[in-house]
């Protein structure tokens, strides 16, 4: 409505203020990929600060058992400092893109009463007319101004919507079972040539034949990362896009409802506390260790072969939301 009536004033003021306008939108959002980054490491500095209180939680027997309190209490300083900073630069840089959109505002608002001014003393408009296109310029150049500074938060918090998409909403992209047929356990537990890859290219499965007779116990035994745990999450039903069968009496376990199916079976979690620091860090807890003990710990707990296959040996990141061994 207000650009209406400042095009009943004067067409060229109008043409200004459509020209100059954007301005105030366009300048803010080139630095928007700076904010996004600047945000990203927030998050990640953010997070990395939470496993850390967590581990102070969850592993405080370990800690006080092992006498690592100061060493354990100085990394969270740490991260929690890093925290700090990458949040202040975050907020410092947020305020750097409201602060020049507010000025890519008035700078407009500045130009448009000079080519007002200029419009009355050339004759083409009273000075009552400019008087009244100023005031109907403000009912423009705010919402712009606002409208900018709100397009900019919303810019930075992408990636970190983008995360909350990946790791929550879609918490899984496992195909579910979605059988009908009540559930009973009989006779046993058959395995026919099951294969199964995370990822398309490395089998963390390959050909297992097993069968398992109703009434028995068996141990399954396997250095980490053989497929144990996976096996498991078959037998779960949690993952159900392998090849080969799964049979219980004869039918195929995705074929079973889901619902009866976890009445009767379930699973005893293993829970072995790690810091979300380095492999060796975790082996020797922030203690100083020989390589002769170091090696010695790694072939008693069968781990030579694992870490020969991780990126960094015993360098690697192991922990929650980095390398997780079984």
């Amino acid at each position: 409505m207000s650009l209406y009536l400042i095009l009943r004033i004067n067409v060229y003021l109008t043409i200004v203020i459509f020209i100059f306008g954007w301005v105030p939108v366009i300048v803010p959002q080139l630095f928007t990929k700076i904010n996004q980054e600047l945000k990203g490491q927030y998050l990640k500095k953010l997070e990395r600060f939470t496993n850390r209180i967590k581990e102070l939680a969850q592993g405080f027997e370990v800690i006080k058992a092992f006498n690592i309190e100061n060493k354990i209490l100085n990394m969270a300083s740490k991260d929690n400092k890093d925290a700090e900073m990458a949040g202040y630069k975050s907020d410092a840089f947020q305020g750097f893109q409201g602060a020049l959109s507010i000025v890519s505002g008035f700078a407009m608002f500045f130009v448009n009463i000079l080519v007002a001014t200029y419009l009355v003393l050339r004759g083409y408009i009273t000075v009552g007319s400019m008087i009244a296109a100023v005031q109907l310029m403000n009912y423009i150049v705010n919402p712009l101004i606002s409208a900018s500074l709100y397009a900019t938060k919303i810019k930075s918090v992408e990636k970190i919507a983008d995360k909350i998409q990946k790791e929550i909403i879609d918490v899984s992209k496992e195909e579910v079972s979605q059988g009908d047929k009540p559930f009973e356990f009989r006779n046993s537990i058959e395995i026919k040539n099951l294969t199964f890859s995370y990822d398309g290219k490395r089998n963390a499965l390959s050909n297992i034949n097993i069968k398992l007779d109703k009434g028995k116990k068996y141990t399954l035994v396997g250095e980490s990362g053989c497929g144990k745990t996976t096996l498991l999450r078959v037998l779960l039903n949690h993952i159900t896009d392998y090849e080969g069968q799964v049979l219980i009496g004869g039918v195929d376990i995705r074929e079973f409802d889901p619902a009866s199916y976890y009445r009767k079976v379930s699973i005893i979690q293993q829970n072995v506390f790690m810091f979300s620091d380095t492999l060796k860090n975790n082996i020797c807890l922030y203690s100083e260790c020989s390589e002769e003990e170091l090696n010695e710990a790694l072939r008693q707990s069968g781990l030579v072969q694992v870490v020969e296959k991780l990126p960094k040996g015993l360098d690697t990141i192991v922990g929650e939301g980095e390398v997780e061994l079984s």
